[in-house]
């Protein structure tokens, strides 16, 4: 009997175990294929933010089928979003990475990551993510930036902040760090190889990233400083003006090191993170010219030697001398010495002068 109790235990506890096999195994299906990962946050078109109508222009394939994309809707793993022209579509994964897509890109929803076709997405990452391509992998964590696939298989990994640790999906290389501010060509099953992310560029990318985040939402990332030395005044404004920073002071001074007009300095100096809109002061390299020997001329004629200098007299002190009244009898800057053009120089003349007689013991009418 006790036998029959046992063997009747196991038939149940087998059943049992059938059974949570068949929950654990149905909610797993229901997070792998029914839960979301991410959502459609927001769409671009022509620069300005998607009306409902327009939003359906993001193509949406979930299980091989087409769907009604919307504004908020939930992404789940493996549907495929593709951007047409002049769409930029917003998508924000559940821990918290976020991804931009340009115009005319194609990806795949992965777990959470994603496998990118073709295009150029930035990615801002929150915890761990990856990008996958064809023949190579982007992983990161806490990381921003850009990956694009051109349809001749040319993959481009440009890093905005922290590191990018690419990969070979057919283990062709060994895995290669990119960093701050560099940049990764893969071609093919091809060894990356890297280099610098020029400045122009980067603020370039900075600019589409930026735009679409003041219409959907978001933290401007900050442009690089251009380096504007050894530039002519008037082609450095343009430069700031198309980096969307703005000029701010402009001083002169002489470093005998670039041509006149072009700039010796600037502040913030060159590969600095700014955010948009920021002055630079600059200092511009001014005309020299030499400062002449005015020394016991007239201040007429000493008025006269300085024009011919581009040069005027500055401040004017009366002083004791023997030299004849009204004559210069020092100066500052001396001669010889070179300075820019339009600067003055400081005077010293000589005075007239007499003796003071001796009044002691005398009354105060005497």
């Amino acid at each position: 009997m006790n036998n029959m109790m046992l063997a009747n235990n196991n038939i149940h506890f087998k059943g049992l175990n059938t059974m949570l096999f068949r929950i654990v195994l149905l909610m797993g299906i229901f997070f792998l294929h029914g839960c979301g990962f991410a959502t459609l946050d927001g769409v671009v078109v022509n620069g300005f933010k998607a009306n409902p109508d327009q939003v359906v222009n993001v193509t949406v394939i979930r299980e091989g089928t087409p769907i009604t994309a919307e504004t908020g809707m939930t992404l789940k793993k493996g549907d495929v979003i593709e951007t047409g022209p002049e769409i930029t579509a917003a998508i924000t994964f559940n821990e918290g990475s976020e991804i931009l897509m340009r115009p005319n890109t194609r990806i795949k929803i992965l777990n959470p990551s994603i496998f990118e076709y073709f295009g150029e997405i930035f990615v801002s990452v929150k915890g761990i993510f990856k990008v996958k391509t064809q023949y190579a992998t982007a992983g990161s964590e806490g990381t921003e930036y850009l990956v694009k696939v051109d349809k001749d298989e040319l993959v481009t990994v440009s890093v905005i902040e922290g590191s990018v640790r690419l990969t070979s999906e057919t283990q062709k290389w060994p895995s290669v760090r990119v960093s701050l501010l560099e940049q990764a060509k893969i071609q093919g099953n091809q060894m990356p190889t890297t280099a610098i992310f020029k400045p122009e560029d980067f603020n370039n990318s900075i600019n589409w990233i930026n735009k679409a985040k003041d219409i959907i939402g978001g933290v401007e990332i900050k442009r690089i400083v251009p380096d504007i030395r050894a530039i002519e005044l008037s082609q450095a404004k343009t430069i700031l003006q198309r980096e969307n920073l703005r000029l701010g002071r402009i001083n002169k001074g002489l470093s005998g090191q670039v041509a006149i007009g072009a700039v010796i300095s600037q502040e913030p100096t060159a590969k600095q993170r700014v955010q948009a809109g920021t002055m630079i002061n600059l200092v511009i390299e001014a005309e020299p010219t030499q400062v002449p020997n005015i020394l016991n001329l007239s201040m007429s004629r000493a008025e006269r030697m300085l024009q011919r200098n581009k040069l005027s007299i500055g401040s004017i002190q009366k002083i004791i001398s023997t030299a004849p009244v009204d004559t210069i009898v020092s100066q500052n800057p001396v001669s010889g010495n070179t300075v820019m053009v339009g600067s003055s120089v400081d005077v010293s003349i000589s005075a007239e002068s007499t003796l003071v007689p001796d009044l002691q013991e005398m009354s105060l009418n005497q």
